[in-house]
């Protein structure tokens, strides 16, 4: 969500630098002004790379934990198969 909000803003912003006559006068402020636009597209990126971390530890865990079960249940069916004397 906040990368979606961060990413409007930008859309927003780039054209609004690309405005000539708003810095026609003032080349620091346009210097600080898409110094500012990079480092918010450099913010987007680190959000981007720790979605991309949390999604995979999520995707590993969510594995581990099916492989778990699955284990769980053949065992049982093992036991289910042997029959009430424990042999298959």
């Amino acid at each position: 969500m906040q990368a979606s909000g961060i990413l409007l803003l930008v859309g927003i912003l780039i054209p609004v630098g690309d405005h000539e006559p708003l810095f026609a006068n003032a080349p620091r402020s346009f210097a600080i002004f898409w110094i500012v636009i990079l480092f918010t597209i450099l913010w987007i990126v680190v959000l981007v790379a720790a979605d991309a971390a949390a999604t995979f530890a999520h995707g590993r865990a969510t594995v581990a934990r099916i492989r778990r079960k699955r284990e769980s249940l053949e065992n049982r069916l093992k036991l289910h198969r042997a029959g009430p004397n424990g042999q298959e």
